[in-house]
């Protein structure tokens, strides 16, 4: 990064008194090294589900879909016009009602 922009990203985070020293430390290194930060924030990925697939996969409806989203129990992940939901909560969705079934 060119070193007047980094001068006036540190003089602007001086100004902002909103933000934490740890926001303004983690704000400056990722000024520093863009590349290292990328790798590092991206992490694994998760799939994300359209509801039409969690659907199936819940064997269920969409109505019941979105009561499951009020309740709490999916969280939505709005992406543009659409929501879909993480593959991960859906499974774990289902493995809880599995245990029920076999319990009961």
């Amino acid at each position: 990064m060119l070193a007047s922009i980094h001068r006036l990203i540190e003089s602007a985070l001086e100004l902002d008194h909103t933000l934490s020293l740890m926001d303004r430390e983690t704000i400056l290194n990722c000024c520093r090294s863009p590349a290292r930060f990328r790798e590092r924030a991206k992490g694994p990925e998760e799939r994300l589900l359209r509801v039409s697939q969690v659907v199936q996969m819940l064997a269920t409806s969409r109505t019941t879909i979105w009561r499951l989203a009020k309740a709490g129990k999916l969280q939505p992940v709005p992406i543009g016009d659409s929501t879909k939901f993480r593959e991960s909560e859906v499974r774990a969705l289902m493995e809880g009602k599995k245990r029920s079934e076999d319990q009961g």
